[in-house]
C-alpha cells in the first residue's frame, strides 16, 4: 500500500485546482489501481507483484497526470468558476451587511443630533432667555464679542428651526433625496448616499456643539456677576 500511495503522490502532486478536486481524482485512481491489482491476483500473481503490474500498466506518473488534466480539465474549470461565484456572493453579502449597518448607524446618529437640537430649542433656550432677562447675564458679559456671536447663532438657529417647523424646508429635503434615489444609477450610489448622510451628521454635530456652547458659555461668564450681586444679601 505504501507503494500505491507514493505513486498517487507523484501523479497528483502537480494537478492544479482546489484540494477537494485533487482528493476526488486521487480516490478515483486508487480504486482503478486496486481493481486492476485484484484482476492480476485472480490471474495468479502474488499481491505485491499484482500491485506492481497494475501500476506498470497504468503508466508513468507524468503521463498519467497529463491524461488526467486533459480528461478533468473541463471539470476543474467548472469547479474554479463555482468557487469564484461563491466567493463573489459571500463578498457581496458581507458588503451589503456592512453597508446597511453603516447606514443604520449614521441615521441613528442623525436622529440623536436632531433630538438634542430640538430639545435645546424647545426646552433650554426659553429658560436661557428668561435667565438673561432676569440679569443672570449682565450687560458687560453680553457685550463680549464671543457671547454676542453665540447668542446671535442661537437666534439664527431658532429661526431655522421655525422655518423647518413650517414643513417647507423638510419637503425640500425630501424632494432632493427622492430625486437622488430616482436619477442616480451609479454603482457607487450607496457610498454617495452614505457620504451625504455622514456629511449631514458632521454638520449637525457641529451645530449641536455650538448650540450647547451658546447656552452654557454666557451663563458661565455671568456667574461672577451673580456671585457679586448675591454676596451683599447673603452677608448679615
Amino acid at each position: 500500500m505504501d507503494k500505491l500511495e507514493r505513486y498517487l503522490d507523484r501523479v497528483c502532486r502537480g494537478i492544479g485546482g482546489p484540494r477537494e478536486m485533487r482528493q476526488h481524482i486521487r480516490q478515483e485512481l486508487r480504486e482503478h489501481l486496486l481493481d486492476a491489482a485484484d484482476r492480476h491476483k485472480a490471474a495468479g500473481l502474488p499481491e505485491d507483484r499484482a500491485l506492481e503490474q497494475a501500476i506498470a500498466d497504468f503508466g508513468q506518473p507524468d503521463e498519467v497526470r497529463s491524461g488526467l488534466e486533459e480528461t478533468h480539465g473541463h471539470r476543474l474549470l467548472g469547479v474554479v468558476i463555482y468557487k469564484a461565484l461563491d466567493w463573489k456572493e459571500k463578498t457581496m453579502r458581507a458588503k451589503w451587511l456592512w453597508t446597511t449597518w453603516a447606514h443604520v448607524a449614521v441615521i441613528a446618529v442623525l436622529a440623536l443630533e436632531v433630538t438634542w437640537i430640538a430639545f435645546a430649542r424647545v426646552i433650554l433656550m426659553p429658560k436661557f432667555q428668561k435667565l438673561v432677562q432676569d440679569g443672570a447675564v449682565d450687560a458687560t458679559t453680553r457685550s463680549d464679542p464671543t457671547v454676542q456671536w453665540l447668542i446671535g447663532f442661537m437666534n439664527r438657529l431658532a429661526w431655522a428651526g421655525d422655518l423647518l417647523g413650517t414643513g417647507w424646508a423638510l419637503l425640500l429635503i425630501v424632494a432632493i433625496w427622492a430625486a437622488f434615489e430616482w436619477q442616480v444609477r451609479s454603482e457607487n450610489k450607496a457610498m454617495i448616499r452614505l457620504s451625504a448622510l455622514g456629511t449631514a451628521a458632521t454638520g449637525l454635530a457641529a451645530v449641536g456643539i455650538v448650540f450647547a456652547g451658546a447656552i452654557v458659555i454666557p451663563l458661565l461668564l455671568g456667574v461672577p456677576h451673580l456671585v457679586q450681586a448675591a454676596h451683599p444679601a447673603a452677608v448679615p
